[in-house]
């Protein structure tokens, strides 16, 4: 995927590099895996406290933090060999995709719902990045009302309790 990422980035047969295509394709690259590896993350974290209250057994989970962040960093480090070696992109596998994508896109109907797709993926990646800015910016939730540690730690009295409090 990385090199065929970077295919779409080259200008001409040169092998010459359109920047502004290079840091597009390479921000939306890492946001995508970055997408990916959140969505595993809870994914397996939402599975594993659905089997926890079905049953009393440990679930066991798929995701290995570790190597989804090896992953991660191996395919940067690829693009980011790829870009300082364009040469090495082109290959026939990556060459097949790249011209079949192509082909796709210029078919009429088929052409169309792909841009419509990734019309709608690129703002979800815009959406997805001004959430994360908010949270960085603002050092809070984006959601009012999902609770903060300082929240519950603030409504510690004697008339409050949680679930799991006896009440004689």
């Amino acid at each position: 995927m990385v090199d065929v990422t970077l295919l779409f980035c080259i200008e001409n047969t040169d092998g010459d590099l359109n920047i502004d295509r290079l840091i597009t394709a390479g921000l939306i690259l890492v946001m995508y895996f970055l997408s990916k590896f959140q969505n595993a993350q809870l994914k397996s974290r939402f599975s594993a406290m659905r089997g926890s209250l079905l049953s009393q057994l440990p679930i066991q989970s798929n995701f290995n933090r570790k190597a989804e962040i090896l992953v991660i960093s191996i395919a940067t480090l690829f693009f980011a060999f790829l870009v300082a070696f364009p040469r090495y992109a082109n290959n026939p596998i990556s060459e097949w995709l790249y011209e079949t994508i192509l082909g796709f896109e210029q078919a009429p109907l088929l052409g169309f719902i792909f841009k419509v797709v990734g019309f709608f993926f690129v703002i979800s990646i815009f959406v997805k990045l001004s959430r994360g800015l908010t949270v960085l910016l603002t050092g809070g939730a984006i959601n009012p009302e999902i609770p903060s540690d300082k929240s519950s730690s603030e409504n510690e009295d004697d008339t409050h309790f949680d679930d799991y409090e006896e009440i004689n």
